[in-house]
């Protein structure tokens, strides 16, 4: 992210229920992506891309596992500059499977946007003929952490 700069953060590290914490503020200028006279913002300023995606495997034969799960849940506030609005907000997005699990919801109330997303992978042992299944949920929580608000000036 082009003209990042982490004007605070904040870790916690409990122990006991094995939980990691981070809390950032930040601001970036030149965030967002200009379409004509409106503004597209990619919320997820941290989410999964492409490079994500596990591998194709053409005839894949042998079983996988996914030897550790995980549990993901990040709550992103934005403050919009003066003169600014949301002008479209993407739909809220729920994927539920035998791998885990992946939601996230837009909101904005005035200058105020609230994105929230959860992201699981629960750990198990899968047979070779799910293979592409799982790399469709990778590919569906891409999509899912890609997706862009419209932001248009005040009339």
């Amino acid at each position: 992210i082009n003209r990042l700069e982490i004007e605070d953060i904040v870790l916690k590290n409990n122990r006991d229920s094995v939980v990691f914490y981070e809390e950032l503020k930040i601001s970036a200028t030149g965030y967002l992506t200009s379409v004509n006279n409106d503004y597209l913002l990619r919320p997820n300023l941290f989410g999964l891309t492409r490079e994500y995606i596990p591998a194709r495997y053409a005839h894949r034969k042998t079983p996988f596992a996914l030897e550790r799960g995980s549990m993901d849940e990040i709550e992103i506030h934005f403050t919009l500059p003066e003169g600014y609005e949301v002008s479209a907000l993407p739909e809220s997005t729920r994927i539920e499977n035998e791998f885990g699990s992946y939601t996230s919801h837009f909101s904005a109330e005035g200058e105020q946007i609230k994105y929230t997303r959860t992201f699981r992978i629960n750990e198990g042992t899968h047979d070779a003929g799910a293979y592409n299944e799982f790399r469709d949920f990778y590919k569906d929580v891409v999509r899912g952490d890609a997706q862009k608000l419209l932001i248009k000036t005040k009339s």
